[in-house]
């Protein structure tokens, strides 16, 4: 028939067609490829996602016509990694791909393919159930989106305890200073690739010789300190301690060196005692400790990783790892400080060119601060501050000081404005300087060139400084250096006016002070009394040594003004040694030193630093801190074992000095000496793992030493000798071997060792050959993937493919976006017969094998490279098919609500647009509602599978056979209740202009009161809206729905379009199928299924 253009649509017809708009993917099935069913706690189990066509193989356009395929993939006990945490809310918003490497994760697939990988904290173990639901994103026409299931499928995975999670040793490998940190310094052995040459460096996950060296600045988050295992399957618990260097060493309970956090009295540091800890999870082998803000205080740290339940910890004998965490370079405060807290006031007609003590004054100088009170930098592009030093008790002049902290000043510090005496940095020491005697507090003020407050810059706290009308004279008796906690003659005091005359008492005697106290240039104080006969001296004892000879003395009452003193030379000397200890690179003791990695030769050495032995006094003070060191100053010391063979590393070949080190000297090129310039001989120990002498279990090497006051003579050293890693068998594994064509799957290899452990050493080689095996036709493509870690946004992440680590996140204050780590995936291309080092990647590869679109076998096999004949070596063979649907019964084929074709007795399937998804309901009433039941059909031409959407081609006038059918699945509800399938037919003219609206006329379907199929408009005026439901005629009647027909085939055509007129409108056929309960509700499917002429 010819029908007209039309503007007739009727009101029933979009309220049926109001369901999901459909893209029309041919994706139809998915396969769900793992590459092993089996790992421990703290491993990684990588996920291949394929979505297939209607032949099986993995469908490379299914997204061509907008569709948009996702992957929902849970699981109960690992991290799913990959993808994005939600779906999308609109047809057009992206989704991330995945990456192969309780949590659920949304994978968008990409030429019918997507990766995901799932990690296991270390402390999980059992059977985990993942679960993937493979669905299509549409869009709602009321707005938002659906879903409509295409598969799904649960896979179990046994999570083991770990054969070993203890790291064997542990190494702080890197720091990552953070993007936003503009001061900071990244360090690490291995930087990785920058694809962007303005991000910043990264670190790879490779043990580094030496130290790291490396900074931050205060009070930025995102710095990232990488920590390395020995043992590649190490998982556990990683505390990762930043601790300022000049923290005090206490000994705890047990005798033992520690670092213990102090506060209070405790704390014996003026500068406070500053930790910092932090966690991570430590997985194969790797840990990354994420910094937050929280470390504000400047200075040098040592940076220390520990495991639980692990006595060890990453501290190198030599080496220290040091973090230091700069200012922030932006001033916001002051701080003033002086070197006396008491002067004296020169008389009106004092003689200050005399250079007398009287006239010393006190040194004041000023630092600026930043926010969190470090010292900081005049950077910030202020010019030149003055320092306006205010008096409110007009004790001082507030004019004696010119204090500036000149522009670009890298310290901060206050310098004199010139070199005379009105002009310095000391007040006191020059006439109207000092106005009157008391107490005074001095508050400085940052001014700019025109003597206004800078706003910006807080003044400092107030300085109290004491002037007093008379003061001392001090003179030296020590001449030479004292030793540590020796009693020794040091100065002669006498009390003075304010013109330096000496004071008596009433029988003629110089004046007694009262007690007297001493400081010393390391700050010590002790308060000792004048003997009051001549020579009127004080004697001194100090326990902390310091190479400077300067002293302050006073007063311990402060009546008097204090006086320096300086005596070239005459400081305090360490006393005679009498401790001796092995000490670590961040000066805390150690008794086990375990061995570095065996060598090529197979042999482990123990080495035993000359530095690390520090010898002490009785006091604490270092014997061995002064260099160069001799044998006169340490004596020597040799060491022995009964298992092992010792050897001298040093000039002396027979035996070492403690505590010495030496330095390389400045090169050709005259570049300075620095820290890493630094070396130390070493005292070794070897031992063999093969042939007559080889040994493994812990060994005690007994140090002797020479030096005669120490307590003990001895040192015992243990040190455990592991037996030899030996390449014992390589594995490869994968959930299958059968690959649909197309697909793109991950296989992990691991190379181990002879007790099955993996396999770290050096140069662990291997081959990697492509086929070679009977019936090989086809050749894959096998690239290597590793995950990078990388400064990004959430969303410059998400398009890269990358896994966003949300601990990392942060807030960039340069341009306030949130910033963070992003995981990216790089994938490189292996060649047939190239070897790769698996010790790069502590054992264990992983690689992604695609293949292409013919069926055929491949297979790849990976052998030892130092031997491929013989050696380990492990081959997987693959077949590459069209996935082949297996053998169905007609009670399986009609249960899964396929249709049976009875002559030929197969099943053949038909479109599930929403599985398990349930149908639409529309009650007597008008009103909606949902139901459990399953509708679902399709069109098929002559044998071809059925299509929800068939195109027929019409070729003069007739066409070839076609089929409609559909499948009931009834609500179980539903059961026992009178059934009435209806059917509805919509006849669609295809309009060529876009503009105009294509007419629907909606016919029904039903059966006679003869028992023949009947057709006619289902109202004539097309409009179903005011026609009650009843009016629709069944199809079929079922009196009371039983079990057996829970599941109902309903054909409805199958015959040829004859005579049909090619001249008129393209036009399509659209069947609504469904069925009416005894309350009048109608139960029918969203999704039309049908055809349309294609001509």
């Amino acid at each position: 028939m010819n029908v007209k253009k039309t503007a007739l649509a009727t009101a029933i017809s979009f309220a049926l067609a109001a369901g999901p708009v459909w893209a029309k993917t041919t994706t139809v099935e998915g396969e769900f490829i793992l590459d092993r069913t089996e790992t421990e706690a703290g491993g990684v189990v990588n996920f291949a996602i394929l979505g297939l066509d209607k032949n099986g193989e993995v469908d490379l356009y299914g997204e061509r016509s907008g569709a948009v395929i996702i992957a929902i993939v849970s699981s109960d006990k690992g991290v799913v990694i990959g993808g994005d945490p939600n779906p999308g809310e609109q047809a057009s918003e992206a989704v991330a791909g995945g990456n192969f490497a309780a949590s659920v994760r949304y994978v968008k697939l990409i030429q019918g393919k997507g990766r995901v990988y799932i990690t296991y904290p270390p402390d999980v173990t059992g059977t985990d159930t993942v679960e993937v639901v493979l669905q299509e994103r549409v869009a709602n026409p009321s707005g938002g989106v659906e879903f409509n299931e295409i598969a799904r499928t649960t896979k179990t995975i046994e999570v083991n305890q770990t054969g070993s999670k203890d790291p064997i040793s542990l190494d702080v490998v890197g720091f990552e200073k953070a993007r936003v940190d503009l001061q900071g310094e990244t360090n690490c052995l291995v930087l990785e690739t920058q694809v962007n040459p303005n991000d910043p460096p990264g670190c790879e996950f490779q043990s580094k010789m030496g130290g790291i060296s490396a900074a931050m600045t205060a009070g930025i988050a995102g710095g990232q300190i990488l920590v390395m295992a020995g043992n590649p399957q190490a998982a556990g618990n990683v505390t990762v301690t930043l601790r300022k260097i000049d923290n005090p060493k206490v000994k705890d309970a047990n005798g033992k060196d520690t670092r213990a956090p102090l506060t209070g009295s405790d704390c014996k540091s003026d500068d406070g005692c500053y930790e910092y800890g932090y966690q991570a999870d430590m997985l194969q082998g790797k840990a990354v400790a994420n910094l937050d803000n929280s470390v504000t205080k400047a200075g040098m740290y040592y940076v220390e990783a520990t495991f639980d339940s692990f006595e060890g910890n990453s501290v190198d004998l030599f080496y220290a790892d040091t973090l230091e965490v700069l200012s922030t370079g932006t001033p916001k405060g002051l701080k003033i400080s002086s070197s006396k807290k008491t002067i004296t006031k020169p008389g009106d007609d004092y003689n200050y060119a005399s250079n007398g003590q009287i006239g010393q004054g006190t040194k004041i100088w000023g630092v600026l601060l930043d926010e969190y009170g470090n010292a900081t930098s005049n950077g910030a592009g202020s010019g030149d501050i003055k320092v306006s030093l205010q008096d409110a008790q007009g004790v001082f002049s507030n004019t004696a000081l010119n204090l500036t902290i000149p522009a670009d000043s890298y310290t901060g510090k206050t310098e004199a404005a010139g070199s005379t005496s009105t002009t310095d940095s000391v007040i006191g020491n020059a006439k109207d300087e000092i106005l009157k005697v008391g107490t005074t507090s001095l508050v400085a003020v940052a001014v700019d060139k025109q003597n206004e407050p800078i706003g910006s810059i807080a003044p400092s706290d107030p300085l109290e400084i004491k002037v007093v009308t008379d003061g001392l004279k001090v003179e030296p008796i020590l001449t030479a250096p004292q030793l540590a906690g020796t009693e020794f003659d040091a100065f002669t005091v006498y009390v003075t006016d304010n013109k330096g005359d000496v004071k008596v008492d009433a029988d003629g005697k110089p004046l007694d002070p009262g007690p007297v106290k001493l400081t010393s240039g390391s700050g010590e104080k002790i308060t000792v009394n004048r003997k009051n006969e001549a020579p009127f001296h004080v004697q001194g004892l100090f326990r902390k040594v310091t190479s400077a000879g300067v002293y302050m003395v006073g007063d311990a009452a402060g009546n008097y003004g204090e006086v320096m003193v300086s005596v070239m030379g005459a400081g305090i000397k360490p006393a005679a040694a009498t401790v001796v200890e092995l000490q670590n690179a961040h000066e805390v003791g150690q008794s086990v030193v375990n061995p570095a990695e065996m060598t090529l030769e197979k042999r482990y050495i123990t080495a035993l630093p000359e530095s690390s032995f520090r010898m002490f006094d009785d006091y604490g003070n270092p014997v061995t801190g002064q260099q160069p060191l001799k044998e006169d100053d340490t004596g020597t010391f040799t060491a022995t074992s009964a298992n092992g063979t010792v050897g001298y590393n040093t000039p002396e070949k027979e035996y070492g000095i403690p505590g010495r080190v030496y330095f390389v000297p400045a090169d050709a090129m005259g570049h300075a000496v620095t820290t890493s310039d630094v070396k130390s001989h070493a005292v070794t120990v070897t031992y063999d793992t093969t042939g007559s002498g080889a040994y493994a279990g812990e060994d005690k090497i007994q140090v002797n030493f020479t030096k005669p006051g120490l307590g003990a003579k001895s040192l015992t050293i243990s040190t455990n000798v592991q037996a030899p890693q030996e390449l014992g068998s390589i594995k490869a594994s994968i959930e299958q071997n059968i690959l649909p064509v197309n697909s793109e799957v991950a296989m992990a290899v691991e190379v181990l060792d002879q007790n099955d452990r993996l396999f770290a050493g050096k140069n662990a080689l291997v081959t990697l050959q492509i086929n070679g095996q009977t019936g090989d036709d086809i050749t894959p493509t096998v690239k290597e993937i590793t995950q990078n870690r990388v400064e990004s946004t959430p969303e410059v992440c998400k398009t890269a493919g990358g896994f966003f680590d949300e601990s990392t996140s942060r807030v960039d204050p340069t341009d306030n976006t949130v910033k963070g780590t992003c995981i990216e995936t790089r994938e490189e291309t292996k060649s047939a017969g190239k070897s790769m080092n698996f010790s790069d990647t502590a054992g264990r590869k992983v690689f992604a094998i695609s293949v292409g679109a013919q069926e055929g076998q491949f297979s790849l096999t990976f052998a030892d490279a130092s031997n491929p004949q013989d050696g380990a070596k492990v081959t997987k063979t693959f077949t590459v098919q069209r996935k082949v649907a297996p053998a169905t019964t007609e009670d399986e084929c009609k249960t899964g609500g396929d249709h049976w074709n009875a002559s030929s007795e197969s099943c053949k399937e038909l479109p599930k647009p929403n599985p398990g998804g349930g149908s639409a309901l529309v009650k007597k009433d008008g009103s909606f509602g949902n139901s459990n039941a399953e509708i679902q059909g399709g069109a098929a031409l002559g044998s071809g599978d059925f299509e929800q959407d068939l195109p027929v081609p019409i070729s003069g006038g007739a066409s070839d056979e076609f089929e409609l059918v559909g499948t009931i699945i009834f609500d179980t509800d539903d059961v026992g209740k009178k059934i009435e399938v209806v059917v509805l037919i919509g006849l669609e003219i295809i309009t060529a202009s876009p503009f105009d609206i294509d007419p629907v006329f909606w016919f029904q379907m039903y059966t006679d009161d003869s028992g023949n199929a009947a057709f006619d408009l289902a109202n004539a005026a097309g409009d179903l809206t005011s026609v009650d439901l009843a009016y629709l005629k069944p199809f079929q009647t079922i009196d009371s729905l039983s079990e057996a027909d829970k599941v109902t085939s309903v054909p409805i055509v199958k015959g040829a379009l004859a005579d049909v007129d090619t001249t008129g409108d393209p036009w399509r056929i659209k069947i609504y199928l469904g069925y009416r309960l005894p309350d009048g509700s109608l139960i029918y499917n969203e999704s039309p299924f049908g055809f349309y002429t294609d001509y």
